[in-house]
């Protein structure tokens, strides 16, 4: 399978370049990328990787794309797609107005999150009506390279999640650097707040990677026996903080619904 990525160079494009380049299971050779610019600077550590700036090119050479350009991009492409397995990362692009834009019915929209570089994003993916088992087994392949995916079965599903796992990284980035703060506040200083503080976000997130009991269990574990833990939990009893998550959850759903192009 020889793999094309048009806006490798960009935001998510890059992540997931990068990610799929350090996984074993991809041959250098198969992968061929492509931006406006030329400069491919920024994957430099990748020197067997193939480039070009002519997606004519890179379509000839591909079996399947990656499509991670800017959604505003896609018009201006003026490729026939016919016959390729494109996997889109483009926000709001629907299964439809891909397949308007592309002149191919073997799409898969997918929407990543910036996790995707270090290959533990959570990925949900939809398939178009035409894409057959070969093209999701494909598309479980690749994305399961960049963490973990999961099919959905609606473009509603889809920018349900979407609004969880694809912002979820600016949600619990905002708490750490408010823990950050409220630590600081409590006298310690910042490096080692940060320190910290960021070490164990991710120790929690390690747990339950690893198999450990649901978190409410945990929380029921950890106040038990009511320690310090459970002091500091009280408080948190005190803030509607299911209302306030819901609230996120469902303004981020409400814009990923207004973004769709139709």
């Amino acid at each position: 399978m020889k793999l094309g990525i048009i806006g490798a160079t960009g935001h998510m494009g890059l992540a997931i370049t990068k990610s799929i380049s350090n996984n074993k299971s991809f041959s250098h050779s198969d992968i061929m990328l492509s931006n406006a610019s030329g400069n491919f600077s920024v994957l430099s550590e990748f020197p067997n990787l193939k480039s070009t700036t002519d997606n004519n090119v890179l379509l000839d050479f591909s079996d399947v794309i990656i499509l991670a350009c800017r959604p505003s991009d896609v018009s201006q492409l003026n490729l026939d797609f016919e016959n390729k397995l494109i996997i889109s990362v483009l926000a709001g692009a629907t299964i439809e107005s891909l397949i308007q834009a592309l002149s191919s019915d073997h799409i898969v929209r997918a929407m990543p999150n910036l996790a995707a570089e270090f290959q533990v994003s959570f990925t949900p993916y939809l398939l178009s009506d035409n894409c057959n088992d070969s093209d999701k087994e494909i598309a479980e392949r690749i994305l399961n390279a960049i963490g973990e995916s999961h099919c959905v079965s609606t473009e509603e599903e889809f920018n349900k999640i979407t609004a969880i796992s694809g912002a979820g990284p600016g949600y619990f980035a905002f708490i750490l650097d408010q823990f950050i703060e409220a630590s600081i506040e409590q006298g310690i200083d910042r490096e080692t707040a940060k320190k910290a503080c960021i070490q164990t976000f991710y120790g929690c997130g390690e747990l339950f990677k690893h198999g450990c009991d649901s978190p409410a269990e945990v929380v029921t574990n950890m106040t038990r026996y009511k320690g310090v833990t459970a002091m500091g939990v009280e408080q948190l009893r005190l803030i509607p903080i299911k209302d306030i998550f819901s609230k996120v959850i469902q303004a981020a759903f409400k814009k990923a619904n207004s973004n769709m192009q139709r």
